[in-house]
């Protein structure tokens, strides 16, 4: 169920995203920014409020000031990477600002790049060159290498990426085959804060769409995410999003999610409601703001989500499907043990020691204090989340 206070912070964002009328005086500033706080969103917030509510103004700007700096060194590496001849593109950050009307607004995270694999090294040498350091786990991941460097009193971390995030390996050809342009179709973009290669329009859309989606149905995504796709929806027509969109989407089996999310945007934070979009069930929208509010900015709200994941979808392949909670952790165990032991990659018949190896990583984790046991209230919301999700009937084509 949505709250007052919440649904007076959809108010605010729609007042500051697309310049919807509120009624200042009737809001509860303090609750409001509290929330705007979780959800990732609370300079937005603060430039329509501040003077009515000037303590959140000092956070409020911090924010700011780090925002600027991500901007800043986007413009850095940028610089390092053409004068290198090295193809990029930015992921989110700099190319999701550049549709708000004030992009220093926009909560910044990390610079987020995608580089060829082949690039990798090269990319290690260089970032290394102007002071980032490699993260001392970037060798466990396989899809991006974090680096990290001091800015100030900030941290900045800079993210390469082969691979998109949220790219099912079942449907990876389907969704690659219109991602293989990207380098040719992204353009520079420059600002007053910031200069950097962006995907297209066609791309930064799909971009989002897979970024949102895996993270909604794993630890959460906050209001932010949602801000990122009404104002991207919002500027496009809604013929020429039919144009651009609607096949490719359908083919990869985003479409009714595209369609879902657009609906919450425009009933919940202002964004133009769009023909292409239709209608949806009142209480399956609701279901759907209530979670994104439950989870707040990469599940930051609520530190069970991240446990109830094994219980929701599939590793590899993202879907959300009828699984039952019990088969989907056996699938969940299945799918870590061909992920952690090389070994089972490369003899199937030896999986049961996988089995083995990820059921007693976990007991290790459970008793030194790492982790809690999973209890029955964690199944029991991971089944209600799951509920909530099939209905994107995600990676179907239709």
């Amino acid at each position: 169920m949505v709250l007052k206070n919440q649904d007076d912070l959809f108010n605010v964002c729609a007042a500051a995203l697309f310049s919807k009328k509120i009624e200042i005086k009737k809001l509860d500033f303090f609750k409001i920014v509290k929330e705007a706080k979780l959800q990732a969103v609370l300079p937005l917030v603060e430039n329509k409020i501040f003077v009515h509510y000037k303590d959140a103004h000092e956070e409020a700007m911090k924010i700011v000031s780090k925002n600027i700096q991500v901007f800043c060194a986007h413009e850095e590496v940028h610089r390092l990477l053409t004068n290198n001849k090295v193809p990029y593109v930015v992921l989110k950050g700099v190319a999701s600002a550049s549709y708000y009307k004030e992009p220093v607004l926009r909560t910044m995270g990390d610079v987020d790049l995608f580089v060829a694999a082949d690039d990798f090294d090269k990319c290690d040498k260089l970032l290394c060159s102007i002071g980032y350091i490699k993260e001392k786990d970037a060798e466990l991941r396989t899809n991006h290498v974090a680096f990290r460097k001091r800015v100030g009193n900030n941290n900045i971390v800079c993210e390469l990426h082969h691979k998109i995030n949220g790219v099912p390996d079942n449907d990876a050809n389907v969704i690659n085959k219109y991602l293989e342009n990207i380098f040719d179709k992204a353009y520079l973009y420059s600002s007053q804060n910031s200069a950097c290669i962006v995907p297209s329009t066609f791309h930064h859309g799909i971009i989002l769409l897979l970024h949102t989606a895996s993270h909604l149905t794993s630890e959460g995504i906050g209001l932010r995410h949602l801000c990122d796709w009404a104002v991207f929806v919002n500027s496009l027509s809604n013929d020429e999003f039919v144009k651009v969109f609607e096949k490719p989407l359908k083919e990869m089996g985003l479409w009714r999610f595209a369609r879902l999310i657009t609906l919450c945007c425009a009933r919940y934070l202002g964004c133009d409601c769009k023909d292409w979009a239709g209608e949806a069930d009142d209480e399956l929208l609701e279901a759907i703001i209530a979670d994104v509010l439950d989870g707040g900015n990469f599940g930051f709200k609520d530190n069970d989500r991240c446990h109830q994941i094994k219980y929701i979808k599939h590793r590899n392949d993202k879907t959300v499907d009828g699984k039952k909670s019990l088969f989907q952790a056996l699938f969940t165990i299945n799918s870590k043990a061909k992920h952690k032991c090389k070994f089972v990659r490369k003899h199937k018949w030896l999986l049961p020691i996988g089995w083995v190896v990820v059921v007693f990583n976990y007991i290790w984790l459970v008793l030194s204090g790492k982790r809690k046991l999973d209890s029955f209230s964690t199944i029991d919301r991971a089944n209600a989340r799951k509920k909530i999700y099939s209905e994107f009937h995600l990676y179907k084509p239709e």
